[in-house]
């Protein structure tokens, strides 16, 4: 029975390990938050949070707002963003 324990307590090592090394890999990550001027690209789901991030980040910021400000319209009723 120590036999057994002790070998699946290795196999339990060795698959944490595996998965902390294979985080380790370099990647190149090109940031496609900022825009041509500078500015931090912010989407917000709708219209409030949008207020409230250009409130915050002032002219540092551009803000998307996925669900516009038009009577009716909800997150739930609201056609997809182009």
């Amino acid at each position: 029975m120590k036999r057994v324990s002790a070998y699946a307590f290795l196999l339990l090592v060795g698959i944490v390990l595996v998965f902390f090394v294979s985080g380790c890999g370099r990647t190149e990550v090109t940031p496609t938050t900022s825009t041509a001027k500078g500015e931090l690209l912010v989407a917000a789901s709708i219209a409030p949070l949008g207020d409230f991030a250009r409130e915050v980040g002032g002219e540092r910021v551009q803000v998307e707002v996925l669900v516009p400000r038009e009577p009716a319209r909800t997150p739930t009723n609201s056609p997809p963003p182009n």
